[in-house]
């Protein structure tokens, strides 16, 4: 039996950046997405060591100041980038309604019995946590405090974007980073050495 394993990373200063230097990435958001640096060697590691990877994101610019189909085609840039990227969800400023976003397609719902669709609510985890059976270990990757909130209210592991980019970037130094004995674990088991 193989063992199920997934990793949630935010999107927005996790995965990617804004070229424009912008809060939102600019339209059309394809010109304007930039990988941060280490992102590809590490979810390229991680699904190499049988984790699928899920985006989860805030877009509180949505629709205020742009709409759904521009963050659909964001997030469908973003996975064109990284195709280890198996789909990514984003809940609107609302936190209504989540939208479920693959490389063609993408699917939209509104919140039933869910929590919030937003972080640090579990809305959004819970959504895509519908399409596994069990799973033998989850992380979430973040960069905010709210990500952090929601990996502890699901009770998922997390670790902090920062420590994740320095190990996959080159830029790894060991003991600066105050780790515990399982993210410490998790970095020493998905090493960039098996790239």
């Amino acid at each position: 039996m193989t063992t199920k394993k997934l990793i949630f990373c935010s999107v927005d200063n996790t995965l990617t950046f804004s070229k424009s230097g912008k809060s939102f990435k600019q339209s059309p958001a394809k010109e304007d997405i930039k990988l941060i640096p280490g992102v590809q060697a590490g979810v390229e590691s991680f699904k190499l060591h049988g984790y699928d990877i899920v985006g989860i994101s805030n877009q509180s610019c949505v629709p205020i100041l742009k709409s759904p189909l521009e963050c659909i085609e964001e997030m469908q840039a973003t996975m064109n980038l990284l195709p280890q990227v198996s789909k990514i969800y984003f809940a609107p400023s609302d936190g209504e309604e989540v939208y479920k976003v693959l490389p063609h397609s993408f699917v939209y719902s509104r919140r039933g019995n869910q929590n919030s669709f937003r972080k640090p609510e579990l809305g959004m985890i819970q959504k895509a946590l519908e399409e596994y059976g069990r799973l033998d270990d989850i992380w979430f990757i973040g960069d905010l405090l709210h990500d952090e909130q929601c990996a502890a209210n699901a009770k998922i592991d997390y670790l902090p974007a920062k420590v994740w980019h320095a190990k996959f970037s080159g830029n790894w130094k060991e003991n600066v980073y105050c780790l515990n004995d399982k993210q410490a674990q998790f970095l020493e088991n998905v090493s960039i050495s098996c790239i």
